[in-house]
């Protein structure tokens, strides 16, 4: 399935909002990268590159995620800049 250059621009700025308010709830909470990624059971580069917005997460990965922080996924969603 191809996406229209509008559809990829929304895909970007999604995983860029979703990265960020993962790293900004993280940080909030003071837990470190590496004591997230043991928590999440990822590698810390594949969360790094997910607070950074580089890659796609995958759905089991975001509510894992989102129960680790002990928040909604959908708070994870939403750009509250």
């Amino acid at each position: 399935m191809r996406l229209t250059p509008e559809e990829k621009k929304t895909l970007h700025e999604l995983k860029k909002t979703i990265g960020k308010n993962i790293f900004e709830n993280r940080r909030k909470q003071k837990i470190p990268l590496r004591r997230m990624s043991k928590w999440v059971g990822l590698r810390e580069n594949k969360l790094d590159n997910y607070e950074i917005g580089l890659n796609e997460l995958r759905l089991q990965d975001l509510v894992k995620i989102s129960s680790v922080l002990n928040v909604k996924v959908g708070n994870l969603l939403v750009n509250n800049d």
